[in-house]
């Protein structure tokens, strides 16, 4: 599967789960290093929280531009996962207490 479809799926399964969730495509072309996929979404204690998604495929692995980005967003206190499939970002969520 390509990254490009998995980002989509990403996108789809996401704002299917979390109807009220700003789910936003950041990386293109011009943007090198930023994560895939931005989701904002308030958690059940009311508290507004972000979500960063690097997509990869299978054998995809991590540019160390993107290794520095992840660290600059997490060192800001953001949170990044590297997602594989939909299924993960939907269990991330799930534990980030998403509403």
């Amino acid at each position: 599967m390509k990254e490009s479809l998995l980002v989509q799926k990403i996108i789809r399964a996401v704002r299917e789960a979390y109807p009220t969730a700003y789910v936003r495509k950041l990386a293109d072309r011009f943007n090198r290093g930023l994560p895939d996929v931005l989701i904002l979404f308030n958690s059940i204690y009311g508290v507004p929280k972000s979500l960063f998604v690097e997509a990869k495929t299978d054998r995809g692995v991590l540019s160390e531009i993107q290794k520095q980005e992840h660290h600059d967003i997490a060192r800001a206190g953001g949170i990044v996962v590297v997602a594989r499939d939909a299924e993960f970002v939907l269990d991330v969520l799930m534990e980030m207490k998403a509403l």
